[in-house]
C-alpha cells in the first residue's frame, strides 16, 4: 500500500463521516430555530433564551457529532458555529414566514370586507407584502421590547446581534467541554 493511497483512504474515510455530520448539524439548526420562533413568540427571557438555544444547538451537534464519529475539537467548534449562524438566520426566517402568513389572512379579510362595503376601497390600502430583508427593516422601526424599555432602529439591529452571539457561545461551551479530551488537528488521520 503507497502512502498516496493510504492518504485518500483517509480523506474518504473523514469525509464520509464529515458530510453527514455537517447536514445534520445544518437540519438540527433549522429545527431548533423554528422551535425557538415559536417559543419566542410566547416567551422568551432576554439574555437566557438566546443561550438556552445555543445550549440546545451544542447538544445537537455533540450528539451527531458522537454519531458520526467525529471527535476534533476545532470541527466540533466550527459546526457549532455554522450551526449558531443557521439557527439565528433561521429564526429570523421564521418569524418572516409567519408574518407572510399573516398578511395572506389580512389581505383575505380586506377583499372579503371589500366585497362586502365596495366603499371601503377608497380608504383601505392593502398590506404590502415584504421581502426578507424588508421584513426585517420594518420589524427594527417597529421597535424591540426589552428589560430596559424599548429598542428601535439600530438598538434592534444592536439587540439581534447580542442574541446571535449569546446562541453562538451557548452552542460553543456545549461543544468545549464535550470535547475536552479530543485535541486531535483536523488533518490527522482517524484513529483505527
Amino acid at each position: 500500500m503507497t502512502a498516496s493511497h493510504s492518504d485518500e483512504t483517509g480523506h474518504r474515510h473523514r469525509t464520509t463521516k464529515f458530510l453527514p455530520w455537517l447536514v445534520g448539524c445544518v437540519i438540527h439548526a433549522l429545527a431548533v430555530a423554528w422551535i425557538a420562533t415559536s417559543v419566542e413568540s410566547r416567551t422568551a427571557p432576554f439574555l437566557v433564551f438566546p443561550l438556552a438555544v445555543g445550549v440546545a444547538l451544542g447538544v445537537g451537534v455533540v450528539a451527531l457529532a458522537r454519531w458520526c464519529q467525529i471527535d476534533h475539537r476545532r470541527t466540533l467548534l466550527q459546526g457549532a458555529l455554522l450551526a449558531a449562524v443557521m439557527a439565528v438566520i433561521g429564526q429570523h426566517y421564521f418569524s418572516y414566514l409567519h408574518a407572510q402568513e399573516a398578511l395572506q389572512v389580512a389581505a383575505a379579510r380586506r377583499a372579503d370586507a371589500l366585497a362586502r362595503f365596495p366603499g371601503l376601497a377608497a380608504r383601505l390600502t392593502p398590506p404590502e407584502p415584504e421581502s426578507f430583508v424588508g421584513f426585517l427593516q420594518s420589524a427594527a422601526e417597529r421597535g424591540r421590547a426589552l428589560p430596559a424599555g424599548v429598542a428601535i432602529g439600530i438598538g434592534v439591529w444592536l439587540s439581534w446581534l447580542l442574541d446571535g452571539l449569546l446562541v453562538a457561545t451557548g452552542a460553543m461551551i456545549v461543544a468545549w467541554f464535550a470535547s475536552a479530551n479530543s485535541l486531535h488537528p483536523l488533518d490527522e488521520p482517524p484513529r483505527e
